[in-house]
């Protein structure tokens, strides 16, 4: 729809999966930067309409508005587009917003800022609303500060399994590992926030053991489901099925 077409040219990179991923420069980067700023532009318009259906039937007086997203975006970094594949910093990070109408809750200047999850988004919410967080809920409320032994968060997409590590203050490591092929990557996002060296192969040994350690659950579920994947699907046998021909519905 021309209304939502603002920036053009675009190219809308999903169409040929091979323009995805390459390690090659890619071609037309304006367009598809353009493709996912139209798409923004369609979702801020389609928010404002739900919005105001919810105003109109009065819901908005007293609520808490929230928008987030379930992954971001690669536009080019690291010669990447979508989201499918990876995960660096672009296709990790996600917006969060919180809009209070009728209420006043804790100061914005109170909320944890940090490595934070999706996790910590529910929980949030009820701290907002005033309602206990379920006893089985892995999150904290942004409102609340970590305990001193909430040092690490784990990610993961497809294959690839990591972790924050801010054990050291001043540094937020990020570490992540392939399930199948075992390459691991590590970079410290305070002094190298656009993931541009790899200090896997300085780091010492220890800290090495620590982080693989703490991924192995992760890993091995990913492999289990990979071998259960590539087993060949067994046709009924012949006993199996006379078994099943001879059997009678009861009376």
């Amino acid at each position: 729809h021309p209304e939502f077409a603002a920036h053009l040219p675009v190219e809308n990179y999903y169409r040929d999966l091979s323009k995805m991923f390459r390690k090659e420069p890619l071609g037309p980067v304006a367009a598809r930067i353009n493709y996912y700023d139209n798409g923004v532009r369609q979702a801020d318009a389609m928010i404002e309409s739900i919005l105001q259906i919810l105003k109109n039937k009065g819901y908005l007086e007293k609520a808490l508005v929230v928008i987030t997203a379930d992954h971001g975006e690669s536009l080019g970094e690291h010669q990447r587009y979508g989201h499918v594949e990876g995960v660096f910093e672009p296709m990790l990070h996600i917006p969060l917003l919180f809009q209070r109408i009728g209420f006043a809750g804790t100061p914005v200047s109170a909320f944890r800022n940090g490595p934070n999850s999706q996790v910590d988004v529910a929980p949030t919410i009820m701290q907002e609303l005033g309602l206990p967080s379920p006893a089985t809920w892995q999150g904290t409320a942004l409102q609340k500060k970590l305990a001193k032994d909430q040092q690490f968060l784990f990610f993961e997409q497809q294959h690839e399994h990591g972790l924050l590590d801010w054990q050291t203050p001043g540094n937020i490591w990020k570490y992540w590992r392939h399930a199948l092929t075992l390459n691991e990557h590590a970079f410290e996002l305070v002094s190298d926030p656009l993931e541009a060296h790899d200090q896997m192969p300085v780091l010492g040994e220890t800290l090495k053991r620590q982080w693989r350690r703490l991924l192995t659950p992760l890993q091995a579920k990913a492999v289990e489901l990979k071998k259960a994947e590539e087993l060949p699907q067994l046709a009924p046998s012949s006993s199996s099925t006379a078994i099943k021909a001879n059997q009678t519905s009861p009376e």
